[in-house]
């Protein structure tokens, strides 16, 4: 099966007036590097440190087609044609659909326990998914990079209450087409739900082997995954935050990065 340019990110997607900017339509972007296979589990963290910085050094960085080199026809036309045909006329429907939504740093994109109404493609920006708890911390799910697709599944196919708030960490910029403006298209392009329906499945498997890896491999070799797949994640989102989805304490992670990247290794 074909796999989508850009990847989907496993929860959230909704947007409002108060703290977001829409300011234009017609335009869509993909990201063209895939990442990398995970790291197999590694007898010790030497061996796992030797590897991980070779493979940093030499993988291909993700790439991004701007609105700047590619215009709006030619990038959906790769997205969406990767998966299955789009007419012209049925692109002019699709573009008219398209919202460019601008996130200032720590404004929202879902609130917990507003209805997700929309899915959207990163085209900048870092947003973090988590969920607040009783004694007032917060549990990270998850990051949308830029790249990455961004919905609640669970909230916008059911019509419930999201039970994550999905947050800009830095200023970003997404592409959103509201769930009703989905349906109205799949009535008149049906092949466009092959497509959505592939990007759901690759949000179902993200979830499911996040929750796998957490329960069967070391913490250390979680955080070797998640650089593999991220190598700029610390540069981009906060360390408690990435201890967080990894399920472990902060000073965990600071023991763990030094073990990894430590001269001596």
């Amino acid at each position: 099966m074909p796999s989508p340019n850009g990847r989907f990110v496993a929860s959230g997607g909704v947007f409002s007036a108060d703290n977001v900017r829409v300011t234009s339509s017609f335009a869509f972007v993909r990201a063209l590097a895939t990442p990398p296979p995970a790291p197999s589990r590694r007898s010790s963290a030497a061996d796992s440190a030797v590897k991980i910085r070779q493979k940093i050094n030499c993988m291909p960085k993700r790439q991004i087609i701007t609105t700047k080199s590619m215009n709006s026809f030619d990038k959906i036309n790769n997205i969406i044609t990767s998966i299955t045909p789009i007419a012209t006329d049925e692109w002019d429907l699709i573009q008219n659909k398209i919202e460019f939504v601008a996130i200032n740093k720590n404004k929202f994109y879902l609130k917990e326990n507003a209805i997700c109404n929309s899915i959207a493609f990163v085209e900048s920006g870092v947003l973090i998914y988590y969920k607040t708890l009783e004694n007032g911390n917060e549990l990270t799910t998850d990051f949308a990079f830029a790249g990455e697709w961004v919905t609640n599944n669970h909230s916008r196919l059911n019509n419930t209450p999201s039970h994550l708030n999905i947050k800009a960490i830095k200023n970003s910029e997404l592409l959103v087409i509201k769930h009703k403006d989905l349906l109205e298209l799949y009535e008149k392009i049906p092949r466009l739900e092959r497509f959505s329906r592939i990007l759901i499945e690759q949000a179902y498997l993200k979830l499911v082997q996040h929750s796998i890896d957490l329960q069967t491999i070391s913490a250390t070799d979680r955080y070797l995954k998640l650089l593999t797949t991220y190598p700029d994640l610390f540069q981009s989102v906060p360390l408690y935050h990435i201890a967080n989805y990894l399920g472990i304490a902060p000073k965990s992670l600071s023991r763990i990065r030094n073990s990894v990247f430590s001269p001596n290794k």
